[in-house]
């Protein structure tokens, strides 16, 4: 996670962040040294408070602009909003599945099928 190095970057101390996000200075250096991992409504206040998008403060990209829904065309952000409750629904049962079933599940949705039987 790139938060030390935003937060560094702001000239913000780990206190004055935990202040403003309430929560303790402990848990933003478990966030830092990668001993704890913020819950996704934290992720969206660290992105919005660095305006980067939650990959980039993830490390999964290099891009650091926050994707800006405004750029899509209507039917884009339809298409948007569909995939993001899909995967969060098959996200969230493959968390209750054996490793194996969630691995499958999980590469599925990386290769881009849009759809997956869950029928036994």
């Amino acid at each position: 996670m790139r938060l030390r190095e935003l937060r560094e970057a702001r000239n913000e101390n780990q206190q004055k962040l935990a202040i403003l996000l309430n929560v303790s200075q402990t848990m933003i250096s478990r966030y830092e040294l990668g001993q704890a991992t913020p819950d996704v409504p934290m992720l969206i206040t660290l992105s919005k408070h660095y305006n980067v998008s939650i990959d980039y403060l993830l490390e999964n990209t290099d891009v650091k602009s926050p994707f800006i829904s405004s750029d899509l065309s209507e039917a884009e952000t339809e298409m948007l909003k569909s995939y993001c409750i899909y995967s969060g629904l098959i996200t969230g049962i493959a968390s209750k599945l054996p490793i194996k079933g969630a691995f499958v599940i999980s590469h599925a949705l990386s290769a881009g099928f849009p759809r997956l039987s869950l029928h036994h």
